[in-house]
């Protein structure tokens, strides 16, 4: 029998189905049979596949429709040329970051804030994203004896958007207060947009000066970054 030389120079690495690695052979080689993938790893890479699916569906669903496309547009160029360092907090950030962006409306803050969990997603983490006013909402319903509103501390990656946007009742002020001490002692990641820095939205959130302090002081014990730039939502010119 004629025995070819086989090249496996243009075989990829791992098999594209299961993920086995290549294996080297002699120069001369002749193939009698194929060698089935394991099962077990198609299974596990089936199921890898659908939980990481999973996660980003459930992500989705908790964004506001206009905000489901950022997780699949990317940011502006000019928005990332012109804050290198926020670029760099969000590309830096481990699973355990504490990051609070600030800026005027429409600098990119919240489009940056669902890149990033989109990262980290892949990554294998779970991610929800809440809006301020409608969290209030769904606490001020839930002390009048409705359904419990969502838990911030049970995802692994909480983006909570416009901090300040509305002052919260006394017990939103408790469940808000407790949600940042929480996701800082247990290092979940933790991502707050703001159109207020840390320092003038505390006193946004209680009048109580001792409160507002301890809520400042939670907020700048991880990374503050500023936003600069001109407002890019539709229709801002106009």
């Amino acid at each position: 029998m004629e025995r070819t030389a086989i090249s496996l120079t243009n075989y990829p690495d791992v098999c594209p189905i299961c993920g086995a690695p290549k294996v080297a052979v002699s120069l001369y080689a002749c193939i009698e049979r194929d060698t089935p993938c394991d099962p077990n790893e198609i299974d596990r890479r089936v199921e890898a596949g659908i939980a990481a699916q999973q996660r980003m569906d459930a992500f989705l669903a908790s964004l506001p429709p206009r905000y489901r496309r950022y997780a699949t547009t990317p940011v502006a160029p000019e928005v990332l040329a012109t804050n290198t360092k926020a670029r760099a907090a969000l590309q830096a950030m481990t699973p355990q970051g504490f990051l609070y962006l600030t800026g005027d409306p429409g600098v990119g803050k919240t489009h940056l804030a669902v890149r990033q969990a989109v990262n980290l997603i892949r990554e294998g983490f779970s991610a929800q994203f809440v809006d301020e006013v409608e969290y209030f909402e769904r606490v001020f319903a839930e002390f009048g004896g409705g359904r419990p509103a969502p838990s911030l501390i049970a995802p692994d990656v909480l983006i909570y958007d416009d901090l300040g946007k509305q002052k919260p009742s006394d017990f939103a002020l408790q469940k808000l207060y407790h949600m940042l001490e929480m996701r800082w002692s247990h290092e979940k990641a933790t991502i707050i947009t703001s159109n207020l820095t840390p320092q003038a939205v505390g006193p946004r959130i209680s009048d109580d000066p001792a409160v507002a302090a301890s809520i400042v002081s939670r907020l700048m014990a991880g990374q503050a970054v500023g936003l600069r730039g001109a407002d890019n939502r539709p229709g801002s010119a106009v």
